[in-house]
């Protein structure tokens, strides 16, 4: 893309923010305790005496997770700095209007990708920098980050919240790429000290940015790159063993369909051959896995992971998502005149997360789970769920996006649940794509997020359940393949569990993951 077109967009974008940013950034906006503390009393009200054991059913749990985001978001909006988060969500729509999205998006990713397009429009990156803030933590490339990555744990769990770190950015397109990708988080390591909560740093990371070329691991040749990536993330697990340093949990993200055995593999692998780094003093695993609900086939790895878990006497870490490469996935499969490895319809996807969160909250024995969701539906199910089969709120961890859903993570926390951020930091150039995809998300009026936090609960009203004949039919399936796998247990006492984290702002200790 021309300079002189990208330009012209952050031009616009500066001229008709100039005056508004000005105002905003001269306004402290009186904040207003008395709204916050009628939100804390209406959520307590809500929770009710029994808040230690939720009711399982699903209507009640919706009602009351909506007037608890509905008292989050009208004291959020009291609070102090509330006008200058209204303009920036002013400039981020601006510049995702009509037939400027597509520009705006190609316009980040050029600029995260080209340091000569940064330095050419150094008058504009300051207000880029500025619509990105909420969606991305910056850490300096070659400072110490411990301080400011330590400012933001506290902070956090402050709110009740937990963190893990992602090193922001797409797949690695070199060598140089990956080993500073692998730098990334060794630094972090390094840097991190022993938490006084005894809270591990967790990390998130890619294997298509951990190495370059990740397709060749796929082949027969690919030996050499899978040998790598079991290295890289060796290396990771041993750093903090002979040092007083932090402990450390990575989550190993799923990525594309074709990725998806390779990476459970890897997994597997890592445990078996090297327990002595993947398990903690008391067998607890420090690498875990993502499962993700989109897909016909989950329900099968699910059961897998089960058996092996069992074989080896291992609980296995899963996050469970819903999937974020949909229409790439369909995409890709029609273009391979081969049928799609996700379900055809949305309603399917839910249906198929509420019947894996269920299974990972039937075997506690062989899994720990995290659940993670922006969909006040989707929580609302896993806590009735999780009700039924027992389960304190405080067993039970959701997990967002830093900078996504913030009424509906305080609305989490004050109701007992975990609450853990996913945050992307690293620096401001390798996240500008990943801005731009959150813009879009931030200002799609079909997205249930987006609406939720206007206040708009009729994008949460559509049942999950297999729709489509072809759905219905795998939705079968799937259904069988976890039931074949059952064995008759018993839930484990609670006393099983480590110390969990309780949003009270003091205890941030939980389970892996």
């Amino acid at each position: 893309m021309k300079i002189s077109r990208i330009a012209r967009i952050l031009l616009l974008l500066s001229l008709a923010l100039t005056v508004l940013l000005a105002i905003a950034l001269a306004v402290h906006w009186p904040s207003r305790p008395e709204v916050a503390s009628a939100a804390s009393s209406l959520v307590e009200e809500l929770a009710g005496p029994d808040r230690g054991m939720p009711t399982g059913d699903f209507g009640q749990q919706l009602a009351r997770l909506e007037a608890a985001v509905d008292a989050q978001r009208r004291a959020g909006q009291q609070q102090s700095g509330a006008f200058a988060e209204d303009l920036r969500t002013a400039a981020i729509r601006l510049s995702m209007s009509g037939p400027l999205a597509p520009l705006t998006q190609r316009s980040l990713v050029a600029l995260g990708r080209h340091e000569s397009l940064r330095v050419a429009l150094f008058w504009a990156m300051p207000l880029v920098g500025w619509m990105s803030e909420p969606f991305l933590f910056p850490l300096p490339a070659n400072a110490d980050p411990s301080s400011r990555l330590q400012h933001l744990m506290d902070a956090r769990a402050r709110m009740g919240i937990a963190i893990t770190l992602d090193n922001v950015g797409d797949a690695s397109s070199s060598p140089a790429e990956a080993a500073a990708y692998l730098a990334f988080y060794r630094h972090l390591i390094q840097a991190a000290t022993p938490d006084e909560r005894d809270q591990p740093l967790y990390l998130s990371l890619k294997l298509s940015a951990l190495v370059d070329e990740l397709p060749l691991a796929l082949t027969p040749e690919g030996q050499g790159k899978r040998a790598q990536m079991l290295a890289s993330l060796r290396e990771l697990l041993s750093l903090p063993a002979n040092r007083a340093a932090a402990s450390v949990f990575i989550r190993i993200d799923m990525e594309e369909y074709a990725y998806k055995d390779l990476t459970l593999a890897l997994f597997r692998e890592l445990i078996e051959t090297s327990p002595e780094l993947a398990l903690d003093d008391t067998g607890q695993a420090r690498l875990g896995v993502v499962i993700q609900a989109y897909l016909r086939d989950s329900a099968r790895d699910l059961a897998d992971l089960k058996a092996w878990g069992e074989a080896h006497a291992i609980r296995v870490p899963v996050r469970l998502v819903k999937g974020a490469y949909d229409d790439y996935e369909k995409a890709l499969a029609q273009s391979e005149g081969r049928p799609s490895p996700v379900w055809n319809f949305k309603a399917s996807t839910d249906a198929s997360y509420d019947l894996l969160a269920d299974y990972l909250l039937q075997h506690p024995e062989r899994f720990d789970p995290r659940f993670a969701t922006h969909n006040m539906t989707t929580q609302a199910r896993v806590m009735a769920l999780a009700a039924a089969r027992g389960y304190r709120p405080q067993e039970i961890e959701f997990q967002m996006l830093y900078g996504m859903g913030e009424p509906i993570k305080k609305a989490l926390v004050a109701l007992g649940y975990q609450v853990r951020e996913y945050i992307p930091a690293g620096s401001l150039a390798r996240g500008l794509g990943y801005a731009g995809r959150r813009f879009a998300e931030l200002t799609n009026p079909d997205n249930a997020l987006a609406r939720t936090l206007q206040g708009d609960y009729s994008a949460l009203a559509e049942t999950p359940e297999f729709v489509g004949e072809q759905d219905r039919l795998d939705g079968q399936a799937a259904r069988a393949a976890l039931t074949a796998s059952e064995r008759p247990h018993s839930r484990p006492p609670s006393k099983v569990y480590s110390p969990r984290y309780t949003g009270a702002g003091t205890d941030t200790s939980c389970d892996r993951g």
